[in-house]
């Protein structure tokens, strides 16, 4: 991801960054969900959406994406949601009923969001 968009990025080197985000903290927004314009999936935060990639959010706290729903895997109580995001992959855990209105969003557009606390910056 581009240097700029991570949290204490901007102090590495040329180049992009490895992080590591756990599925736990990407939050998600579906556009358009049955309960109203949007749907929050998974507490999702303000943010920026729209632009190609990753951004800082608007209010800096996060990063921010457009993202396409690719698939749902069931687990139970945790479910996991898989996304494009600018042809990477990425993944979301969503909780108990979130994991349905997920399912109905398979190939349409959503709203990723990683607060800045859920993102570890590895070691270049």
């Amino acid at each position: 991801m581009p240097k700029a968009a991570v949290p204490g990025g901007a102090a590495r080197g040329d180049g992009p960054v490895r992080a590591l985000v756990r599925p736990e903290a990407v939050r998600l927004r579906l556009f358009g969900a049955a309960e109203g314009p949007d749907a929050d999936v998974h507490d999702a935060e303000p943010h920026e959406a729209g632009a190609p990639g990753f951004a800082r959010s608007a209010a800096g706290a996060g990063l921010a994406a457009e993202a396409v729903v690719g698939d749902v895997i069931f687990g139970g109580e945790r479910s996991l949601v898989k996304l494009s995001v600018d042809g990477q992959e990425w993944t979301a855990a969503v909780f108990g009923g979130a994991a349905q209105e997920a399912a109905a969003h398979v190939g349409r557009r959503a709203a990723l969001f990683v607060p800045a606390r859920g993102v570890r910056l590895l070691p270049d």
